[in-house]
């Protein structure tokens, strides 16, 4: 992929020191998932700990418990570790990253209803003593 590595580059920056949420995301749905050769290199994944973050934000900002219903998460074949999709939960659509390498990642959730309203979550995962993997919220932002 031409410049993939310097776009990568350029996204973990982003993640990691935006204040604005909406930037990496953009950046992200821009010079990633709208692009064919990124997607066409993406075979599809597992990832536990992704699915119950996903789960836990629901729950935590939505205040209730939410059933996923469908998941599709995608990595790179041939690259760096970045993983992608997109989930649908009751009247939302959730488009995620994340990147292994900084153990970060971002959720951006859309309202079916007012698709004009986006909750975007920046997030870090760790590893418990117990060596379960978990996650520390960023601070959530909206967009109207």
């Amino acid at each position: 992929m031409e410049r993939f590595h310097e776009k990568f580059t350029l996204l973990k920056k982003k993640l990691q020191t935006e204040s604005d949420l909406g930037v990496p995301f953009e950046y992200f749905m821009s010079n990633f998932a709208e692009n064919m050769e990124f997607m066409r290199g993406s075979v599809i994944t597992q990832h536990k700990s992704l699915t119950n973050i996903i789960h836990t934000i629901a729950k935590e900002q939505f205040h209730q418990q939410l059933k996923t219903e469908s998941c599709l998460l995608q990595k790179m074949a041939n690259g760096p570790n970045l993983i992608h999709g997109a989930c649908q939960i009751p009247e939302r659509l959730v488009v995620l990253f994340f990147i292994e390498e900084v153990k970060m990642g971002m959720v951006a959730m859309i309202h079916f209803s007012d698709r004009s309203m986006v909750h975007y979550y920046r997030f870090t995962v760790i590893q418990t003593p117990n060596g379960q993997l978990t996650w520390v919220p960023g601070d959530p932002t909206v967009l109207h």
